[in-house]
């Protein structure tokens, strides 16, 4: 997801246990990577649970100031 001028969010890449050594997230990310690469973003962030070495080779670092992100999350449902 992006603003198209400053930002990037990578999310939702996931690649299914069974197809996972085969190199299928070097070439997703790398594919991602220079998509975004093209737009000349200033940020891009990302949250993963499992895949900090795949990301690294790609430039990413993992974030010092945590405390400044918020969230604000819809209920089950939606809005009411």
């Amino acid at each position: 997801m992006t603003d198209g001028a400053t930002f990037a969010w990578l999310c939702d890449v996931y690649v299914d246990r069974a197809h996972r050594g085969r190199g299928v997230s070097v070439a997703l990310v790398g594919h991602i990577v220079r998509e975004l690469e093209a737009l000349d973003l200033r940020r891009w962030v990302l949250r993963t649970g499992d895949a900090h070495g795949l990301y690294e080779r790609f430039g990413f670092t993992e974030l010092d100031e945590l405390e400044s992100w918020m969230v604000r999350e819809l209920p089950a449902g939606g809005i009411r």
